[in-house]
């Protein structure tokens, strides 16, 4: 289950990381396609260029949060499977032999 929970979590961490990249990927196609065609100052598309990473900040500290609960969640199950374990009854345990 653990394995299970953190390959999601990487693989929607990496869905949400792709999506933001291909997402600037296009605004900088367009500002290109703008600047050759003379519908964009220079300037104003190196500003937009600059900025449109920071747009999606948000989406992807929301696949780095997830990615960390995901994390959290699975060391808790970790955790929680060794104190569910039975303690073995007190004077039952093996004692080793001597050589």
């Amino acid at each position: 289950a653990t394995m299970r929970t953190l390959r999601i979590a990487f693989l929607s961490s990496f869905a949400l990381e792709l999506l933001a990249t291909l997402s600037v990927a296009l605004v900088a196609v367009t500002i290109g396609m703008r600047l050759v065609h003379g519908d964009m100052e220079l300037y104003d598309g190196l500003v937009v260029l600059v900025l449109a990473p920071e747009a999606y900040l948000p989406l992807r500290q929301v696949g780095a949060q997830y990615h960390a609960a995901a994390e959290g969640l699975a060391a808790a199950e970790d955790i929680f499977s060794v104190l569910e374990r039975p303690l073995p009854a007190s004077g039952t345990g093996r004692v080793p032999a001597e050589g």
